[in-house]
């Protein structure tokens, strides 16, 4: 019986230490989720903002003399026409008869 006794208190204490553990991971598991959503907020939040600057910046709303801020605006800029260049090639391709993708 002493040997029955023993193996139940091992079994208590392993059960203890599992469920112990299984709790803790999903206390961690919990705050890294929650986190993981704090930080997507955080960065749509800064995204808007950074919108909004532009936007303000190429309006000239702000008068903001930072170098790297006016080289970001340009850059920005720059990317639009790219974006505007790349559409019309798009459409241009959805509507352009079949025979125009061939070489002759």
């Amino acid at each position: 019986m002493s040997m029955m006794k023993n193996l139940k208190a091992k079994l208590l204490r392993i059960y203890a230490k599992t469920r112990f553990e299984i709790e803790r991971i999903i206390t961690i598991g919990r705050h890294m989720f929650s986190a993981s959503q704090v930080n997507t907020e955080l960065n749509k939040t800064y995204l808007e903002l950074g919108q909004l600057t532009a936007e303000a910046l190429e309006n000239q709303e702000v008068d903001w003399t930072n170098h790297h801020a006016q080289n970001l605006v340009v850059n920005i800029q720059d990317l639009k026409k790219k974006l505007e260049v790349i559409e019309k090639e798009v459409q241009e391709a959805k509507f352009a008869p079949l025979g125009s993708f061939f070489k002759k």
